[in-house]
């Protein structure tokens, strides 16, 4: 029973370990963070030629 207890503590200590690492460093530091998301967006060009529209 003591064996089981200590397993369960550790596989929850350990999920949330790789939790916490996972939003530091993966998707969501990136995704939420607007400098970041501006200085990777290049704006398209657009040329205003004769004939269009």
């Amino acid at each position: 029973m003591k064996k089981g207890l200590i397993l369960i503590s550790l596989l929850c200590l350990l999920g949330f370990a790789s939790t916490t690492y996972s939003i530091e460093t993966g998707c969501v530091k990136c995704h939420t963070d607007e400098a970041t998301l501006r200085s990777l967006f290049k704006p398209p060009k657009i040329s205003a030629e004769e004939g269009e529209g």
